[in-house]
């Protein structure tokens, strides 16, 4: 985010051409952050990665410990077979126990979810902005292009 915003920051300080939307802009520092950004966009892929990955190990946690909990229910079950209520009751418990075991696999499923998202998205609006200013300069650099329509389309969000 800094090199955006740095970037953001060269471009909205350059000077105004007076009567015009146009500004005058430092283009080697306008290169040099690009080629920054282009360093440091594969660590903020990397770190996605490494963040789907984490969920992967959350989701994984969660069903092995659901299942262990699943396991530990039958087994006392079980040792209560000679007595029929408690047979039951223990039934009930395991069900009880199960069940819960699902809603907290699923909330800590649903937790990794939207924290994997989260943090995709804010990836994903970066790399757009990126995106954005990357063509927008190199339209602007473009001589097949007269400079009014390319400040034009600069000027348009």
């Amino acid at each position: 985010m800094y090199l955006l915003d740095r970037l953001d920051e060269v471009l909205n300080n350059g000077s105004p051409v007076p009567f015009s939307t146009r500004r005058l802009v430092d283009v080697a520092q306008c290169i040099e952050l690009v080629d920054q950004l282009r360093v440091a966009l594969p660590e903020e892929l990397r770190q996605a990665r490494r963040i789907i990955s984490e969920r992967d190990a959350i989701i994984e946690e969660a069903q092995r410990r659901a299942s262990r909990i699943l396991q530990e229910a039958e087994e006392a079950a079980a040792s209560r077979l000679a007595d029929h209520p408690l047979v039951r009751a223990a039934e009930a418990r395991a069900a009880e126990i199960e069940a819960e075991a699902e809603r907290e696999a699923q909330r800590v499923i649903q937790g990794a979810d939207d924290y994997a998202l989260q943090i995709l998205s804010n990836l994903e609006e970066d790399l757009e902005q990126v995106l954005r200013v990357v063509r927008a300069g190199k339209r602007r650099l473009s001589p097949s292009k007269p400079r009014k329509v390319i400040d034009e389309e600069l000027s348009t969000p």
